[in-house]
């Protein structure tokens, strides 16, 4: 019963995120809401896709202290955008980057108090492989967010 009354209030969390606020935070907010289900339930796999309302073909996400160039060549094109200006200088969050047809469609910072992002030198995931495994926090340890194996 209490995963049932769980599942609805977090339908009800991920409506109002769509709803409230600015296009730009949007994301954002049903981001963090999904990540704090996926700890109450004991962990989950997130998958990007059934977060956004927009079209994208990859996502990129970048950890703090990269360059703006470094970022640059991953994208494979030069993008113009104050966040990663600041990325290579803060460690206070880590910076989605969802790419449609060879341009940035939008992106998103999320803060490392919602949890921090383990690739395995991976980067550039399309959205059937854009789904992460939510690995709760143990005692000092953070949120982790994990590439989910694609086996």
């Amino acid at each position: 019963m209490n995963r049932v009354f769980s599942a609805l209030r977090m339908a009800a969390i991920l409506t109002c995120a769509t709803g409230c606020g600015g296009p730009q935070k949007d994301f954002e907010r049903t981001f963090e809401r999904a990540v704090h289900f996926a700890v109450l339930t004991n962990g989950a796999t997130i998958q990007l896709s059934s977060l956004t309302t927009f079209p994208w073909d990859k996502v990129f996400i970048f950890h703090p202290y990269i360059t703006p160039e470094a970022i640059d060549k991953e994208l494979g094109f030069k993008w113009s955008n104050a966040a990663k200006g600041e990325l290579e200088y803060s460690d206070a969050f880590e910076l989605l980057v969802f790419v449609r047809d060879g341009r940035v469609v939008k992106s998103a910072r999320i803060h490392r108090k919602i949890g921090d992002w383990m690739l395995d030198n991976r980067n550039g995931f399309r959205p059937g492989e854009a789904a992460f495994v939510v690995n709760p926090p143990l005692g000092n340890m953070e949120t982790a967010f994990r590439i989910r194996g694609t086996n």
